[in-house]
């Protein structure tokens, strides 16, 4: 089972101490090589899996940095409740 901290950390809401440009510049390197990939290989299966593979390490790479981020919004549950 995850604690709260490990939860917050997840699935919190984090903003960009550098404002957004490890992003950028992240978007910039993975574009590229998925442009290669495209270029380069034969339209297959292979080649699918490979963009596949190459969109989810995109978004891996983003969450570590995001995770390196301050939270900005930590605690949904008790922003719900007030509602309900």
């Amino acid at each position: 089972m995850l604690t709260e901290h490990e939860l917050i950390e997840r699935f919190g809401t984090h903003s960009p101490l550098d404002g957004g440009l490890a992003h950028e510049g992240m978007y910039e390197l993975f574009y590229c090589f998925a442009k290669v990939v495209n270029r380069e290989l034969p339209n297959s299966r292979e080649a699918a899996l490979v963009m596949t593979a190459l969109e989810e390490a995109s978004m891996w790479a983003h969450k570590a940095l995001a995770r390196q981020d301050p939270l900005v919004r930590k605690n949904y549950h008790e922003e719900t409740s007030k509602t309900d």
